[in-house]
């Protein structure tokens, strides 16, 4: 069961909004950096294909100038690590 918490060095925070088994998350997300209190909203919704499942990752409520920090980290710490983790985008 996913639960909530802190992320990498506490660098995040995240409370889950809204669960759907195998379908959808929604989530209550925020870096230490932002203003105390403000929380962007992660939506992922996970669509099963008949050869392939889609994950479709929608972040809003991200602070003005904080859009491409925020973009970089999530390809940095999350999305590059799901591709190794599955034999995706590996580098020799």
């Amino acid at each position: 069961m996913l639960e909530s918490g802190t992320g990498v060095q506490a660098y995040y925070d995240t409370n889950f909004a809204h669960r759907v088994p195998n379908k959808k998350i929604v989530k209550k997300w925020r870096t230490n950096s932002w203003k105390s209190g403000h929380y962007s909203t992660v939506t992922i919704d996970i669509e099963q294909r008949s050869d392939h499942t889609q994950v479709i990752f929608k972040q809003t409520g991200v602070p003005e100038g904080e859009e491409d920090s925020t973009r970089i980290n999530w390809n940095r710490y999350y999305w590059e690590a799901l591709k190794r983790t599955f034999g995706f985008g590996l580098t020799l």
